[in-house]
Order: C-alpha cells, then sequence, then structure tokens
C-alpha cells in the first residue's frame, strides 16, 4: 500500500515521509494564495481498501513548536476537477471514498494548501502573515480497519516554500496651503506590507527634496510623530527605522513657506529606501502660497490621561517641534494637540474649516481634554468618544467673522497605543 506524488501511479514515488519528494513555490499576495500537490493512493495489497487521509506540518520554519497548521494556514484533501489536479472540486474529503479501491487500483486525490495572504494578522506579535521559508507537509493514507502496530498505511512528504516579498508603502500624498512665512505639517504613514522586517533608511540625495529650491526658500523636516528626534532635515539621513511585518509608523512632513509671496505651488517629496536599498517608495506634498488663514500645529504631553489637563497658554508646554521619547511616549500615555489659525490678511476671514487626522497608533482620549474650540470655531463632526481614531474638526460659518490678525484653534487629546 503507497501513497505516490507524480503525474500517473507507476511513478512507484511511494515515500516513508522523511524526504521531500516536490516543491511548490508561492510568492504570497494581498489575498491568501492556494497550491495543490497531486497523490495517488496505491492498493498495492490484496484485497480492496478504503484509505482515510490525513496530514501534519512536520516543519516550520521559525517555529518554536509546530503548528499544525500555522496560523492562517488550511489543508485539505479534494477530488480534481481539471487535469492532474490543475483546479479541484467538491468539499473537503476526509477518505478515498465509499467505494473501495481495488487491489492493484489507485486513484488521484488533490491536497490543497491554502497559504495566507502576505499580510493579516492582528499586530506583529501575532501573525498569520505567509512568513518566507520552507513548510513541509506529511501526508498520509491509512486504510481504514487497521489501526495500532497493525496499521497498513503510507506517507509522503511535500513541501511549500514561501518566497521573500519586500513591500513599504507611505501614503497618503497630501495637499494644503499656507501664507508667507507659515508652515503645515502632513501625516503620512509607513507600513510593511511585505513579510519580512525591513530596515528602513533616507537617502542621502532623494529623502526630502523641494521643487522650488533653491529659486524660493522652503524648506522641510520629517520626524516620527511623538517619538523624538528629527529623522530628515535639510536632504540629510538622521537616522533609520526597522519595522516588522504588518507595522506601521507616521512619519509627519513639516514644510515652511518662504517669507516672501510669489512661488509657484511646491511639491515636497519624502523618499524612503528598503530592502538593503533595493527599494524604494515615496509621498508627495504640495504646498499653496496664499494670503488668508497661518496654520501652527504644536503638541505637549500629558502624562495623567485621564483628569490631566493640558496647558492652556502659548508657548507653556505647547512645543512645535518633536517630542523626545521618553517614559510619558510609551502606550498608555496621553498627547495634547493644538491647532491655531491666524488671520494674516486685511479682511474678515469666515467659513473656516480646519480638521486634524487622529495619527495612527494612537486613539482619541477625552480624559485629557474632549476636542475644544475657540470662537468663532465650534468642533464639527464627531461623535468624539474615546477610541474614535478619525478625523477631529472645526468650523465657522459667515458670522462671527475671524477678524484681522485674529487667531482661532482647534485641540484635542489622544492616547498612544
Amino acid at each position: 500500500h503507497e501513497v505516490a506524488g507524480g503525474a500517473t501511479a507507476a511513478d512507484g514515488l511511494g515515500s516513508t515521509g522523511a524526504t521531500v519528494i516536490r516543491t511548490n513555490s508561492v510568492i504570497p499576495a494581498a489575498s491568501p494564495t492556494t497550491t495543490i500537490f497531486p497523490l495517488y493512493v496505491n492498493n498495492t495489497g490484496a484485497t480492496a481498501a478504503i484509505y482515510d487521509l490525513t496530514y501534519a506540518f512536520s516543519a516550520v520554519p521559525a517555529a518554536g513548536g509546530i503548528a499544525n497548521p500555522p496560523a492562517g494556514w488550511s489543508v485539505s484533501f479534494k477530488a480534481s476537477g481539471s487535469g492532474v489536479c490543475a483546479t479541484t472540486t467538491g468539499s473537503a474529503l476526509t477518505s478515498t471514498g465509499a467505494v473501495p479501491i481495488p487491489a492493484g487500483g489507485n486513484q488521484l486525490v488533490c491536497a490543497e494548501v491554502v497559504v495566507p495572504a502576505i499580510s493579516s494578522g492582528s499586530s506583529p506579535a501575532t501573525p498569520t502573515y505567509a512568513a518566507p521559508g520552507d513548510y513541509d507537509l506529511l501526508f498520509r493514507a491509512q486504510q481504514q480497519g487497521t489501526s495500532g502496530p497493525g496499521a497498513v498505511f503510507d506517507t509522503i512528504t511535500d513541501r511549500v516554500t514561501v518566497q521573500q516579498v519586500h513591500r513599504m508603502d507611505l501614503t497618503p500624498n497630501g495637499a494644503q496651503s499656507t501664507v508667507p512665512g507659515g508652515s503645515v505639517t502632513y501625516s503620512h504613514t509607513l507600513t510593511n506590507n511585505g513579510n519580512v522586517p525591513e530596515t528602513i533608511t533616507f537617502p542621502a540625495a532623494t529623502t526630502l527634496t523641494n521643487n522650488q529650491t533653491p529659486t524660493y526658500s522652503w524648506n522641510a523636516s520629517a520626524n516620527l510623530d511623538s517619538s523624538g528626534g528629527t529623522l530628515i532635515s535639510a536632504g540629510g539621513p538622521i537616522t533609520s527605522v526597522t519595522l516588522q511585518p504588518n507595522s506601521s509608523r507616521t512619519i509627519v512632513v513639516t514644510v515652511s513657506a518662504p517669507a516672501s509671496a510669489g512661488s509657484p505651488p511646491n511639491t515636497t517629496a519624502l523618499t524612503i529606501a528598503y530592502n538593503g536599498g533595493a527599494s524604494s517608495t515615496q509621498a508627495t506634498d504640495v504646498t499653496t502660497l496664499s494670503a488668508g488663514l497661518k496654520l501652527d500645529k504644536y503638541q505637549q504631553l500629558v502624562p495623567t490621561c485621564a483628569g490631566g489637563t493640558p496647558s492652556a497658554t502659548l508657548p507653556g508646554s505647547w512645543t512645535s517641534t518633536a517630542i523626545p521619547a521618553g517614559p510619558n511616549t510609551i502606550p498608555g500615555k496621553c498627547i495634547a494637540y493644538l491647532i491655531v489659525g491666524t488671520n494674516t490678511t486685511a479682511s474678515n476671514i469666515t467659513s473656516i474649516n480646519i480638521s486634524d487626522l487622529v495619527p495612527s497608533n494612537t486613539m482619541l482620549e477625552t480624559g485629557c481634554g474632549a476636542p475644544s474650540a475657540t470662537a468663532p470655531l465650534a468642533v464639527a463632526g464627531g461623535p468624539y468618544a474615546n477610541g474614535f481614531t478619525g478625523t477631529v474638526q472645526a468650523q465657522s460659518g459667515a458670522a462671527p467673522a475671524l477678524l484681522p490678525a485674529g487667531t482661532a484653534s482647534l485641540q484635542f487629546c489622544v492616547k498612544i497605543n
């Protein structure tokens, strides 16, 4: 009695399971990928028999203990749909069927292995993404009615090799306007959508560029939100970041406009390199000069989330620069944000809309202050409850107007996940 691989039952590839017979290579994708092994159950005995079908993972890369199956994987036996298991059909099988295989006969069974999506886990700590490496499967056919030392069975070992996939995404592109001498911030999410850890670097010549420089004095810098230290300044790399599969970090780009008017819209390009420098991804931000509402963004730590109160005065504890990493920038701590709009024109401004996105890896926290605004703005949108992760906004109508040199602000607080 034997279970064999290959195109015909005459291949004679029966195995004790110790040696890998075939290898199917898989490049994981955004959705699960299926690979199929054709198996022939050969009845080499003297009487007709039915065989139960089972499998087990005999090797899993980097596994402390072999999971059977690994998280996110599935294995089933199916009937052949076309060709020699080019496709499968019907529901999963647990045996060769109700009709015994005659002596000297054989039956084709398809072992269908579903590899999970490239990055489908809920967190890097509990991954179900298709980690690269060799996954060995031991397929077993055992004659019904036999068990223990007298069991009649055969096994074969096949391998699924999951290839490495390097993919980083930096999103979204942004577009805002500011006044001469003003600045705006853009929030980008850098995500490892591959299946291997990636060390992110910042190539000096192309990391952070402004297409209106040097004709106009635009400037840009970038930092990891609330983690301390400027990542990139004046186009030079400062540090690197390592991201596990299915992990993300927020990169905040601050663009400062020249003091004088006249510059065309400026495009700031943020480029990161990965895969040992062989691959890169980019996000672009277009900033337009206009006479109008100048926006400035500030932040401050609020170590006690419940009942903590951000400083109400500027500058106070507010800062427009990155907050250094420390004991108050860990999960469970809070950060308050303040966006101040200043009317830089000689006319009244009406119908103002100021909005800001709750940064990734944080959520709204009302214990240190629910979203609030100063006149003529009023908080809009929502509802804003603890755990909110969308956009916080404030709006004004036609009256009252924001007078020349007048200011209005939006404030909210978030907790670090």
